[in-house]
Order: C-alpha cells, then sequence, then structure tokens
C-alpha cells in the first residue's frame, strides 16, 4: 500500500514538472512605479521602441549600432532587432503596448506596459506585467529577477531627472537676488554686445558714486521691439537701494519667491536650447510665471576660447 502512495507521489510529482516545463500556458509576472510626471511624457518612453534604449535593462548598455529599427517604430508590428532578440510590437494605443521578445534559443517572453494618471495629471503608474512559461515564473518566485524592477528604476530616473529628461539641469530654487539695479535702453540687435558691457559700467560706476555694494555676477533680459532693434535691460544685483536717477531703476523680488533655475555651459548661440527645455518643464509641472525671465552670466568671457565655455544661468519668477 505504502509503495503505491509513492509511486503516486512520484508521478504526480512528474506531471507538475512536465507542467512547469512544457504547457503552453504562460504566468504573470507583475511591477508598478509611481512617476512624478504627466502621462503623456511617460507614454512616448513606453510605447516607442527607439526609447526603449533608455530604460530596458538588456538594452541599456548595448552598442546601438548593431540596432536594427522598422521604418516606423510605435505602431503594430514595428520591431527591433538587437543582437539575439527580436522585439516585436503585437498591440499598442497611447498608453499601452504589447511586446514580444524572441531569441534565437526559441525563448519567448511578452511584455505588457500600461500607463495610468492620476487625478491632477502630474502623476503617473506604470505597470508592467511580464507573461512567462510556468517553469520561469516557478524561478521567479525563487529568485526574484532584478531586471523588471531595474528597467521601472531607469524609467523613473529618465522621466524625473531634469538633466536626463530635458537635456539641462533644472531646478526650482528660492530668489536670491532680492535687488538689482537695472538700466534698459534699445538698440540695434548687432550692438547687443557692446551696448551691454556699457550698461554694466554704467551702473557699476553709480553704485560706486552711491556707496551701493554691488557684486560681479551680471544679469540681462531681452525682447525685440521691433525687426533689428532690440530693447536691453541689464541689472547687477546690490545690497541696498540708492537714488533712481541717470536712468537706474530697481528690480525688487520677495525674499520667499521661488525661481525655476537652468543651468548651461557652452557658446550663446546655443542657449536658446534651454529656453526650450525650460518652457517645456513649465508646461509638464504646470507652472506659472510671474515676471519676465532673465538671464545671469556667471562667467565674463575674456577671449575666442573662453566664449565657447561660457556659464550661464536662466532665471524664471515662478509660483
Amino acid at each position: 500500500m505504502k509503495k503505491r502512495i509513492w509511486i503516486l507521489i512520484v508521478c504526480l510529482l512528474l506531471l507538475v514538472v512536465s507542467f512547469f516545463l512544457w504547457a503552453p500556458v504562460h504566468f504573470g509576472i507583475k511591477k508598478e512605479i509611481i512617476i512624478r510626471v504627466p502621462i503623456y511624457n511617460v507614454s512616448g518612453k513606453i510605447t516607442n521602441l527607439r526609447n526603449w534604449k533608455q530604460w530596458y535593462p538588456a538594452l541599456k548598455n548595448t552598442d546601438t549600432s548593431s540596432f536594427i529599427y522598422s521604418s516606423i517604430t510605435n505602431q503594430n508590428n514595428s520591431f527591433l532587432q538587437a543582437g539575439d532578440h527580436l522585439y516585436t510590437i503585437i498591440n499598442i494605443n497611447p498608453a499601452y503596448i504589447l511586446v514580444k521578445d524572441e531569441a534565437k534559443n526559441g525563448k519567448k517572453d511578452y511584455h505588457s506596459l500600461y500607463a495610468f494618471p492620476d487625478s491632477m495629471g502630474a502623476v503617473t503608474r506604470v505597470s508592467w506585467i511580464k507573461s512567462v512559461s510556468p517553469f520561469n515564473w516557478l524561478k521567479e518566485l525563487i529568485h526574484p529577477d532584478q531586471n523588471m524592477k531595474d528597467g521601472l528604476n531607469n524609467l523613473k530616473k529618465t522621466l524625473e531627472d531634469p538633466t536626463e529628461f530635458y537635456g539641462f539641469p533644472i531646478a526650482i530654487g528660492p530668489v536670491t537676488d532680492t535687488i538689482v539695479a537695472t538700466k534698459k535702453t534699445v538698440v540695434k540687435e548687432v550692438d547687443k554686445i557692446a551696448t551691454l558691457r556699457r550698461l554694466y559700467m554704467e551702473i557699476n560706476q553709480f553704485a560706486k558714486e552711491n556707496n551701493i555694494v554691488s557684486g560681479n555676477v551680471r544679469i540681462a533680459n531681452f525682447s525685440f521691439e521691433s525687426p533689428g532693434n532690440l530693447k536691453i535691460s541689464a541689472g547687477i544685483p546690490v545690497t541696498k537701494k540708492g537714488p533712481e536717477k541717470n536712468g537706474i531703476t530697481y528690480l525688487e523680488m520677495p525674499r520667499g519667491g521661488k525661481m525655476l533655475i537652468g543651468q548651461y555651459e557652452g557658446p550663446y548661440s546655443g542657449l536658446t536650447k534651454l529656453y526650450t527645455a525650460m518652457e517645456k518643464y513649465i508646461t509638464d509641472k504646470q507652472l506659472h510665471k510671474v515676471a519676465l525671465q532673465y538671464e545671469k552670466y556667471l562667467t565674463d568671457p575674456l577671449s575666442a576660447d573662453d566664449s565657447l565655455h561660457m556659464k550661464i544661468e536662466i532665471y524664471y519668477p515662478i509660483y
């Protein structure tokens, strides 16, 4: 009797093992993460195979020169061939993608990624379900695979880190320059640099004559008055207000105010990219501008070579 029981147990174990090895069914492994950016930024990262290189662990550290993409990478049947793996989109919508991952050894996995917005639209929950064989599902229970967790963390970092997502260091900080002595004028656009230097010299001279302590940092704001004509407002932070004369006025900002600050290093001609990135950041984070932005120059180029490595910050007063 005991022998029969043991035979039955062994047969059951063999059936279970066979099921986990060869059963034509798949089990799901699910991981989730909260990302503090709007869903329209998140969805593009997960529903376009060209963006998987930025966060998917198996692709992130792989040489892209070997990648082969379909002509379109965000619709049904789009594919990415990377090494021994072929990734094919099986189903897709603006906030969901199902991808088949086929390896040359015959292994197949299916990845379903969903993006769900919160009620305010500023936070997104991403759910990743990996469909695997029963045997691999059992392996996951014993030794959890870090790839899905790493991938979601990569995605979160890529989207939440301004330098990763927008291309520049961008952050919200307090007002530091509470009083700025300024002088304005309208000139031809070609005279911009020479006029700025003259205005800074006049402000510094005025501060010296009126016993006002001024810093070495220079500030500027530009706006077009008419084609070819530029309105320039030059400023230098000071410790106190003095008289208002010779065209000198004062910009005052509350010490408790907030500024959106972007950092840039390079030739001045590339600064427009930081402006574009900051405008997108303001839109994405649903911020509101309360005054005109301005540029702060942290270096004073003395040669043509220096001018290629300028350090500039852009400030947007916000709430």
